[in-house]
């Protein structure tokens, strides 16, 4: 599993750094239109981890580097738990930059006063509580689009997989809408969680870190179910 680790990090190391420096342009550009810091932290959290698994489960097709990768002495099941440890890896990492970045957007809004264009990305329009919120909350619809996207991306390949991503996405979120839209299961006990988390900006946390949560057991479940799938993958 740790040479597949290696492996992943070793071909995006160079792409990951251009992609956080486009995020960061997206989530300014973001930001300054809808007067909100929030949208920062979101944007690096949910597209560096989406974009890295795209991008990896593309390069395996190239030159057809996913066949000959199972000449190496590398089991299926480390290629599998590989990817996805690096895809946790990147989800982490991504996430603490997109918290720092917020923050010293913040700061320098800050210090540069009311007069300048990022006055609205400053701290007394966004508090810190609800910047950590909306991080984490970019983070976990990531982490379930990659739990989505990667099983039938390696059973099928990137190409014929990728078809089935949407549905599979279209599905868990649709599964969302029937439980907290119009008459959902759950809309009776929204009321009984909002009093449990409150309406401080500590119970938004609270409320991403358990959505955060969630969607890790997504994630897991996903890994056990592309391990099966991938071993009975033909090249």
């Amino acid at each position: 599993m740790k040479p597949m680790f290696l492996n992943d990090l070793t071909i995006m190391r160079w792409y990951l750094v251009q992609t956080y420096g486009i995020c960061i342009a997206v989530g300014l550009f973001m930001g300054v239109a809808m007067g909100s810091l929030l949208t920062m932290g979101a944007c690096i959290a949910a597209m560096i981890p989406l974009l890295t698994a795209f991008s990896l489960l593309s390069y395996d097709e190239l030159n057809n580097w996913q066949a000959y990768r199972l000449a190496m002495p590398l089991s299926r099941n480390d290629i599998v738990s590989g990817r996805y440890l690096c895809i946790l890896a990147v989800a982490l990492v991504s996430t603490l930059l997109g918290l720092a970045t917020s923050f010293l957007v913040g700061l320098i809004a800050q210090l540069l006063g009311p007069a300048s264009m990022i006055a609205a990305l400053s701290f007394e329009s966004n508090p810190t509580g609800l910047v950590v919120a909306s991080t984490l909350f970019g983070l976990s619809g990531s982490l379930i689009m990659v739990a989505a996207l990667i099983p039938p991306a390696m059973k099928s390949g990137m190409t014929k997989g990728v078809r089935f991503a949407p549905f599979i996405i279209m599905f868990v979120f649709l599964a969302g809408a029937s439980l907290l839209g119009d008459d959902g299961v759950l809309v009776p006990y929204i009321p009984r969680m909002l009093d449990l988390f409150g309406s401080s900006d500590m119970g938004a946390v609270a409320a991403a870190g358990i959505v955060c949560v969630a969607a890790l057991v997504l994630l897991a479940i996903s890994h056990q179910a592309t391990r099966r799938l991938y071993a009975t993958r033909d090249f």
